[in-house]
């Protein structure tokens, strides 16, 4: 069973992070974790999760599929509204 990298609770089988909810809404806060467990999720449905895995997890099927990286294209943009709407947030008269 897999554990979280920081506080090494135990993790639900098929997790697509290391990290438990607690720990990683404290390392990236709320928006961006859940961010980061969508495009994972994504990743791993589309087959692009385990490219260039060293793993022994790695699904064979998923290791043999050579499809475009757009999970991090993907994962970048939803940085970049996070940012953008926190920044809005923190100081709504930077709109104007």
């Amino acid at each position: 069973m897999a554990r979280c990298v920081y506080c090494k609770k135990e993790l639900a089988e098929g997790t697509v992070v290391d990290v438990c909810r607690s720990c990683g809404v404290q390392v990236w806060g709320e928006r961006m974790f859940n961010a980061i467990v969508d495009n994972m999720t994504k990743a791993r449905e589309s087959g692009d999760l385990y490219q260039g895995s060293v793993s022994s997890h790695a699904p064979q099927e998923a290791a043999q599929q050579k499809k475009p990286m757009s999970i991090v294209s993907e994962a970048l943009e939803q940085l970049n509204e996070n940012q953008a709407a926190q920044a809005t947030e923190e100081n709504p008269s930077a709109l104007h």
